[in-house]
Order: C-alpha cells, then structure tokens, then sequence
C-alpha cells in the first residue's frame, strides 16, 4: 500500500504551452496550446498559409509544415529542355548538373 501512495505523490510537470517549431532550414513559428486543439502563429513568411490554423496535435503542425516546405520546394526546382530538374539556388557545380542558362 504504501508503494501505492508514492506513485500518487508523483508529480507530473504540465505539457509545454507553446512549442517552436522549426524545419532543417527555417524556424516556422510557434505552436500554442488553445484548450484541445494547437493553434500555429507563423513567423517565417513562407508558412503563412498555416499561420492561425488549428491542428489536433503538435506533430500534425509538424508534419503541415513539413510538406508546405516540401511542396514550396518542389516549385523551385526547373527543368532543362533534356527534361533534367535542378534546383535554381544550386549551381552548376555538381557532376552531372546541367548549367543554367
């Protein structure tokens, strides 16, 4: 009974009330507890199509934020006339990498 009562006398600490969230190459902005759901405030102007938006969790912000960068990417990236992509902040440096007109 008394290894009962010592498990209840533990204290858990409170989930955080906002959380940066940041990707590979910037930080996207803030997540914040509202209640049941997360709100995202956006501070990079590339996500701000989530800014205000309330997702179920913190990983659903997460993974919203991953794949507007990933397809923001994905609209920077051209093709030469052989139907080769490459990006256009990558130079012709890289082997095999068609050169920019």
């Amino acid at each position: 009974m008394s290894q009962r009562l010592q498990n209840q006398d533990i204290v858990r600490a409170p989930a955080p009330a906002a959380v940066i969230i940041e990707t590979a190459r910037h930080t996207a902005g803030l997540a914040v507890q509202d209640g049941r759901d997360v709100q995202f405030f956006a501070s990079h102007t590339l996500f701000q199509a989530l800014d205000g938006q309330r997702f179920r969790s913190v990983r659903a912000v997460e993974r919203a934020v991953s794949s507007l960068e990933a397809a923001l990417a994905d609209q920077r990236r051209t093709r030469d006339s052989r139907g080769q992509i490459w990006r256009s902040w990558e130079g012709p440096t890289s082997p095999g990498q068609p050169e920019a007109a």
